[in-house]
């Protein structure tokens, strides 16, 4: 609904932007700067705090007066923004009788809608918003490779999942919308823990008393329409002494090949003279003894290229600068510039993402005193996918608007020493535990306490060090 306000100046049509293009250090500069600080705080401060529109925080991050003030100072002010829509500057519709329709953005449009727009945001669904972001950061990814203008099938998703979006709870209701009820009831669920059970009676209560409004019957129907917001995991059967998963060749086996346990929940058969194990079945099913979810990797960056404003952030470390030398961003290594150099199809497109693998302390099940680790099982369905990611996977870019073949590669690993083992399946123990020294490595093994020792570490000093 149209809010109908008289023509002020706090409307922000009468600011004046030619102060943005004068020397950081002028007087006009501290004037206009000072006035856009006034505007801004008095029309879109949160907690005493604003977006600030330095090219460090990026409207990204808000800070107090005193700290924009300053950061406008030492960077320079965006060029490109002279339409202060972060900071409470609106669109304005002259009326036929010299007033102006200033346009609600608090509670205009659906709220569901708008967080599904974010979610997949394909072509045609931008914003103003967006649009002046896209000004603000300008072109820094021009010829980049893409496939098609059209987007992909996990864009396309979007079409089906506005059809839930859009639809109204009940004839009338202007609250809710089918999805976003479902997802707000969801959420309870989640955070109070209730019960599949529970939820799928509340559901059907729910149906019962309301006959008209569009709520799904079972708990079944629910998943399937949440399940498109592309937030699911997989659930593999693993071993109950976590020594194996079931999964690839080893998907249709039903004990584990190191300790012979059973993959399948078993209880007791009653009156039984022997003692008889059966497999606990549901629905006819054999339900399994441990299961690990997995989430996915691919579809979680693929919807960092699907949401147009952390599209741009994906491309930071090719548009930003480092002027100083100093290392700021893992680009500015070797490590990196070294990959670019050897692998130059892969540092074509900037859109390619870098990995980083950090295990340190990991443990899945919470068996801290466990003498077996599972890393090596569990990293199997991550490598997997991690095969498929060096050879491509099509993704939407809502910043550019077109599907690209997407590339990623695990260049880091953060671990402990043991942690290294499992990971690279370098042997951590013995006399060779060194993966820098390698065969080079001088050992000596002590007698009585039966350890290796490690000698010779005088060779890395310098030549005219005084201990060499």
């Amino acid at each position: 609904m149209p809010i109908i306000a008289e023509k002020s100046k706090d409307s922000g049509r009468n600011i004046d932007k030619s102060w943005i293009t004068k020397p950081r250090g002028s007087a006009e500069y501290r004037d206009g700067l000072n006035r856009f600080l006034d505007f801004a705080f008095a029309n879109a401060s949160s907690d005493g705090m604003i977006h600030c529109p330095c090219p460090l925080c990026g409207f990204r991050f808000f800070q107090t007066r005193e700290d924009a003030y300053d950061h406008l100072l030492m960077k320079p002010f965006p060029p490109n923004y002279t339409f202060c829509l972060h900071h409470g500057e609106r669109t304005v519709d002259k009326s036929s009788r010299g007033r102006e329709t200033l346009e609600s953005t608090g509670n205009s449009g659906n709220q569901m809608l708008d967080m599904v727009h974010e979610a997949f945001n394909i072509p045609g669904l931008q914003g103003d918003d967006e649009n002046i972001m896209d000004e603000v950061v300008g072109d820094g990814a021009e010829g980049l490779p893409n496939l098609s203008d059209e987007p992909s099938c996990e864009a396309r998703a979007f079409h089906k999942l506005l059809e839930d979006g859009e639809q109204r709870l009940y004839p009338g209701c202007s609250r809710f919308s089918k999805l976003s009820f479902l997802v707000r009831l969801y959420h309870i669920k989640c955070m109070c823990g209730v019960s599949n059970k529970a939820f799928g009676l509340i559901l059907e209560l729910l149906g019962d008393v309301f006959e008209h409004a569009r709520i799904p019957k079972t708990l079944h129907d629910a998943k399937r329409i949440i399940r498109k917001l592309d937030i699911e995991y997989k659930k593999i059967d693993a071993c109950p002494n976590d020594y194996m998963l079931y999964t690839g060749s080893d998907h249709d086996l039903s004990r584990c090949k190191r300790c012979g346990a059973s993959r399948w929940k078993q209880k007791t058969r009653k009156n039984s003279i022997v003692r008889i194990n059966a497999v606990v079945k549901k629905n006819g099913k054999p339900q399994a003894a441990k299961v690990l979810r997995y989430f996915p990797l691919i579809p979680r960056l693929q919807r960092l290229f699907m949401y147009s404003k952390t599209a741009v952030d994906m491309l930071w470390h090719k548009r930003g600068t480092n002027s100083d030398g100093y290392l700021r961003h893992p680009r500015d290594g070797e490590g990196w510039k070294s990959f670019d150099r050897r692998y130059t199809d892969f540092s074509g497109d900037p859109r390619n993402v870098r990995l980083a693998l950090a295990s340190d302390g990991f443990n899945p099940y919470g068996n801290l005193s466990s003498k077996y680790s599972i890393w090596p099982v569990i990293l199997i369905p991550l490598i997997d996918e991690l095969k498929l990611l060096w050879a491509s996977v099509d993704t939407y870019d809502a910043n550019e608007k077109k599907t690209f073949n997407m590339r990623a590669a695990l260049m880091w690993t953060i671990s402990d020493f043991p942690g290294l083992g499992n990971l690279s399946g370098w042997n951590t123990y013995g006399g060779r535990a060194c993966p820098t020294c390698n065969l080079d490595a001088e050992t000596r093994r002590l007698t009585f306490s039966q350890k290796w020792c490690y000698m010779g570490h005088r060779r890395f000093l310098n030549r005219n060090h005084r201990y060499r």
